[in-house]
């Protein structure tokens, strides 16, 4: 899940835990991840279960990361699993100007330490490796949209296995159909041995195809309607993250304008998936588009096909704010968030008519 302005929400949870209450922001632009707590007659760092506030693991009034130094962006992207948080700071020089890394800290019983900093084995200047991560159990997942392995800003993403308390990098995840301004990575998310990437600049159509509304209106020669891509074990051959499918809006050309960013932010928990495309169009005025934004669901089908030793994903529905013509440019999918069967989906531009 993508973490725009590093906070962690209420829909940050884990099958036992849910970290609430607090607020995880670097408030003063120092590159310092900052912990408030908003659950009364409590210690600063809580985690919240159906009882309310509970403190089985204190947190220190700051997470900071080891070598901490001005301008990583330490705390970009954050995501949490059980006694597992990972940051991104995709600003982090050490091992390339912007190249980037993430920090992992770990719940000791009593405190949160850190226990490892990450980096893209293949690590270059201005890959921005850590701007989305996640975390599910033993597996992290950090993306890397400005690598330009395949092409300018084309992206990547990055799987690292846990054992005992060593990360260490077990997969590189790129597109099969790979192409400059894919920007593949700019979210990312994992659950169990799937991961979901996010392109939102993946280009879906050309410029001059057949709508339903006519001639598409896109500039540059193509519309970056976005996609997302599911990789997950091949069932007949055995192999570990094979790209399983690359999902798309099933309305994305019905659209006069381009530019829907679906796949900005994803989401997985169990067999579903939610993907924001919070630039979707959903309606216009005159030639400006709403651009009210939307986010689809997709789940997976019930057993793997024996000849492919895939799983099939198909869309399940697309979410719409009920005021999305109200609000006009609400960017409804900006970021997305499920938890068993429920779904949050922020609009931070939804104004006073919301």
């Amino acid at each position: 899940m993508q973490q725009k302005k590093a906070i962690v929400l209420a829909f940050l949870m884990t099958a036992a835990t849910l970290l609430a209450g607090c607020t995880a922001i670097d408030s003063d632009g120092d590159g310092v991840l900052n912990v408030l707590d908003q659950c009364p007659n409590t210690p600063s760092g809580v985690t919240v279960d159906s009882n309310g506030c509970h403190t089985p693991c204190a947190v220190a009034p700051k997470l900071i990361a080891s070598d901490a130094a001005g301008d990583d962006l330490f705390g970009l992207s954050v995501a949490i699993w059980g006694r597992s948080v990972i940051v991104g700071a995709p600003k982090d020089d050490d091992v390339g100007h912007e190249a980037g890394s993430a920090y992992i800290f770990a719940c000791d019983g009593t405190q949160w330490v850190e226990e490892a900093k990450i980096t893209a084995s293949d690590a270059d200047g201005g890959d921005y490796f850590g701007h989305s991560v996640d975390i599910s159990g033993d597996t992290a997942i950090v993306g890397a949209p400005f690598n330009d392995d395949a092409g300018l800003d084309s992206g990547s993403a990055y799987i690292f296995k846990r054992v005992g308390t060593i990360w260490t990098q077990e997969a590189i995840l790129t597109a099969d159909d790979a192409a400059a301004g894919d920007m593949f990575g700019i979210s990312v998310a994992t659950y169990g041995d799937t991961a979901v990437v996010g392109a939102h600049g993946d280009d879906g159509w050309i410029n001059g195809a057949s709508t339903a509304s006519g001639t598409a209106g896109c500039s540059g020669g193509t519309c970056s309607i976005g996609a997302a891509y599911i990789f997950a074990p091949n069932h007949v051959t055995g192999a570990t993250w094979t790209q399983e499918a690359k999902i798309s809006a099933s309305d994305s050309i019905q659209f006069q304008y381009g530019d829907d960013a679906f796949g900005w932010d994803v989401d997985i928990y169990d067999t579903t998936i939610v993907v924001g495309s919070y630039l979707d169009n959903q309606g216009s005025v005159g030639n400006i588009p709403f651009m009210g934004g939307s986010a689809y669901v997709f789940i997976r089908s019930s057993s793997w096909d024996p000849i492919t030793g895939l799983y099939t994903w198909s869309e399940q529905a697309k979410l719409i704010a009920s005021d999305a013509l109200a609000v006009g440019r609400g960017h409804f999918g900006y970021s997305v968030g499920i938890y068993d069967h429920s779904i949050v989906i922020g609009a931070p531009r939804c104004g006073a008519g919301c």
